[in-house]
């Protein structure tokens, strides 16, 4: 869930139209996951993704569901 801050209240953005098209574009089905994935296997460079995020005072829920949408990628050469 993608938020943002907006005078002063955190928004939840799935409602804006731009990250709706957004995700309407990147987006895909279970069917092609596999497809997909043999994409990714094929790929001649997998250069390694590091993820970093602040974690002071957050909530853990948010903690969970940043690393559970991370570990759900298809490209999995990431830290």
């Amino acid at each position: 869930v993608a938020f943002e801050k907006a005078e002063g209240e955190v928004s939840d953005r799935r409602g804006d139209a731009r990250y709706l098209k957004w995700i309407n574009y990147n987006d895909y089905s279970e069917q092609e996951r596999p497809t997909i994935e043999g994409q990714v296997r094929a790929l001649a460079s997998k250069p390694l993704i590091s993820v970093v995020m602040p974690v002071y005072n957050t909530p853990e829920r948010m903690l969970d569901e940043a690393i559970a949408s991370v570990a759900e990628q298809i490209y999995d050469n990431w830290e």
